[in-house]
């Protein structure tokens, strides 16, 4: 069975793809997001990823770029504003 990645072509929504692979860093995710509609998906992404990893800062510059410029009717705009307020509630915990 083939993954379903290998279905998907090089646009849209397949950088995001590539990025939670692993197959491309951040500023290439940011930079194939040509558009608001894109940045939100990407940044919620983006976010998502940095604070599954501890980064909280770095999640929560993302999250409020989507609260401020993000396209509302997107399941993503819903998702960055309840981590982001999740976030903004819990204490920072330091690094290990």
């Amino acid at each position: 069975m083939k993954d379903s990645a290998d279905k998907l072509n090089e646009v849209w929504p397949y950088p995001a793809v590539q990025f939670l692979r692993g197959e491309i860093d951040e500023p290439a995710l940011l930079k194939l997001a040509t558009d608001d509609d894109k940045r939100t998906e990407a940044r919620c992404f983006l976010g998502m990823d940095h604070a599954l990893k501890g980064r909280r800062t770095e999640a929560l510059a993302h999250f409020r770029w989507v609260k401020e410029h993000g396209t509302a009717s997107f399941i993503e705009y819903t998702i960055a504003l309840a981590e982001l307020e999740r976030l903004e509630r819990s204490p920072e915990r330091p690094k290990r």
